[in-house]
């Protein structure tokens, strides 16, 4: 026991690293050296406000985000000047999300190691982490929605599952440690979603799932509860009342905070106008391509469309989902022969189990697809579809494919739930549990089946386990192989070429002459054929000073080199630049002109 334990320990500190180690190799690179587009303006909201008036604006923003915006804030502090630490504080957030996923998925799976590290790898590979790593501040707002709303998820699954496995048999004592923990789990999952939708209001869309897995608790403990039957009664109120009240708490501080209860769309629209039922439904159908693969396009809001990718790659795509559909063939055809095998079995104590089994696997399925389904529907109301807004849904999808790993492995020996345990435990007349190879209650009692056959039972049965395990792995490698090679393609997406021309602006100015030298001079640039506004040039270097000012230093826009005072370029008080179009990027001409 203790070598089976150690060698867990050793597993999560080797799948941990790899991770870390894998997450930095995956996002090499990747660079930000200067702000641009949103992540500009919420550094210029960073720069001239205080952190009440930064994380809880209020009348003055069409979005209510103050966990996302005071988490911000304390990313800007710990970042200071260094712009180019974002993309590293953003890939070990990452990190931190994969670690979170792993551990969901080897608990889903029962235990499976290849479950833990194929969910981790294929969430760190994914194409859709394009906009969390490459957006300095605005890619946090995506990682924490989508480690909270995974959560949410999780902490509801384990609600529901402690309800299929706290039910009552006929031989069951009343055992209610199991419900009180899985009340704890419900409301903790209610916490982190009022939390969540101060993040990103999208997913005000999960207040459904709260009902249905209320809904499941009380049909699987319908008639068994322990205790006194009115504090039963007002424990379910209570929880049936708490999601209404938290959505009217809410709606009530977003109307005050900016006016409206409704959630902007995208790039300054409003839902409520733009909103088109068609549209949506074929978003949804997108939504459902991107998760297994297929890039649905357009290319600036993918990188490559589908039709432009090689047939190698498509290739890869077709079998990497042909590989995960066997493993769920594999589910489904061990749900079918549980089901055949409850509704014909003689043994009380295996149809009890079997029973338990079936219903979890219902329950946490109908959890699954309901998340997901939500998470698609939410994503698909505004004027266009983005990737990065898949990545919580293609998450779900991963532990999906975990559980049904854990789905195909044999029962455990000794039951999960707490009062079967205090059953076994008041009803064996001292004999050693652990010595034996399974052990069912019967009507007449407690039931011992030999060592020898449950050993050759369990090495049958880990069969499936272990070829569905194999799926998943191949699986995983060829979703990396495609989805790596999408990420080639990063430099089409719409934000990605000014990005590279803020990077390159920021190396031939503070980078090659230093802050020192930059900060107080004119930056001639010849043309602008970039189109970079005002607020760009007036507010591009001040992320450089500690002082948030960058005092005298000034962006001029001239048409040509002619327009430039020569006597500022000797004098060593102005830079001079022109633009690079054919690279996305800006040449420092000053010395030529000396």
């Amino acid at each position: 026991m203790r070598t089976y334990k150690l060698l867990k320990i050793i597993f999560a500190l080797f799948t941990a690293a790899l991770l870390a180690v894998f997450a930095f190799y995956v996002n090499r690179g990747i660079e930000v050296k200067g702000l641009y587009m949103d992540d500009l303006y919420m550094w210029s909201c960073y720069g001239e406000q205080s952190f009440l008036e930064f994380a809880f604006p209020i009348g003055t923003s069409e979005r209510f985000r103050p966990v996302y915006w005071a988490a911000l804030y304390l990313m800007l502090k710990l970042a200071g000047t260094h712009i180019d630490w974002f993309v590293s504080i953003n890939i070990i957030l990452n990190i931190f999300v994969s670690w979170e996923l792993a551990y969901m998925a080897y608990r889903l799976s029962k235990g499976n190691p290849a479950a833990a590290l194929g969910t981790g790898l294929a969430y760190l590979g994914s194409r859709m982490a394009y906009f969390q790593i490459a957006q300095a501040l605005n890619g946090l707002v995506e990682t924490m929605s989508l480690s909270m709303a995974a959560a949410v998820l999780y902490l509801l699954l384990k609600y529901v599952r402690e309800a299929v496995y706290s039910r009552q048999s006929e031989f069951q004592k009343p055992c209610g440690r199991g419900r009180k923990k899985g009340g704890r789990d419900f409301y903790i999952a209610l916490a982190v979603w009022f939390l969540l939708v101060f993040v990103h209001e999208r997913y005000l869309c999960l207040l459904p799932l709260f009902y249905l897995s209320l809904l499941m608790s009380l049909a699987l403990n319908k008639g068994k509860g322990s205790g006194k039957k009115k504090k039963r009664t007002v424990s379910v109120l209570l929880k049936f009342f708490m999601p209404a009240l938290l959505l009217a708490v809410i709606v009530w501080i977003r109307t005050f905070a900016t006016g409206t209860a409704l959630p902007a769309g995208t790039g300054g629209t409003y839902v409520e106008e733009t909103f088109n039922i068609s549209e949506a439904i074929g978003y949804c159908f997108d939504q459902v391509l991107y998760i297994f693969g297929v890039n649905a396009g357009p290319e600036y809001l993918c990188g490559i469309e589908w039709g432009q990718m090689p047939s190698e790659i498509k290739r890869a795509v077709k079998f990497s989902v042909l590989f995960i559909g066997l493993s769920c063939i594999m589910f489904t055809l061990k749900f079918l022969s549980d089901c055949v095998r409850f509704s014909s079995g003689s043994d009380t104590g295996d149809r009890e189990a079997t029973h338990k089994s079936i219903l979890d696997r219902v329950c946490s399925c109908i959890m699954f697809i309901s998340f997901i389904a939500l998470c698609i529907g939410a994503s698909s109301v505004t004027i266009r579809l983005e990737m990065r807004w898949v990545y919580v849904s293609y998450s779900a999808a991963l532990l999906l494919a975990s559980y049904m790993l854990g789905g195909l492995k044999p029962e455990r020996i000794l039951p999960d739930s707490g009062a079967e345990k205090l059953y076994l435990r008041k009803n064996t007349d001292g004999m050693n549990l652990r010595q034996s190879a399974y052990v069912t209650n019967g009507s007449a009692g407690i039931k011992l089946r030999s060592r020898r056959a449950g050993k050759r039972a369990v090495s049958f049965s880990v069969f499936p386990v272990i070829l569905a395990t194999f799926f998943f792995t191949v699986y995983v490698i060829l979703s990396l192989y495609t989805n790596i090679y999408c990420r080639g393609w990063y430099y089409r997406i719409y934000f990605w070429p000014d990005q590279l021309r803020m990077n390159s602006l920021a190396e031939e100015t503070v980078e090659k002459y230093g802050t020192d030298y930059v900060f107080g001079k004119n930056i001639y640039i010849i043309e602008n054929s970039y189109g970079m506004s005002d607020f760009y040039g007036s507010t591009f270097f001040k992320p450089y000073d500690p002082e948030k000012k960058a005092e005298g230093t000034e962006v001029i826009f001239v048409e040509s080199i002619d327009d430039v005072p020569d006597t500022e370029v000797e004098n060593g008080e102005a830079l001079v630049l022109i633009e690079v179009p054919e690279d996305n990027a800006y040449m420092d001409i000053t010395d030529t002109l000396k």
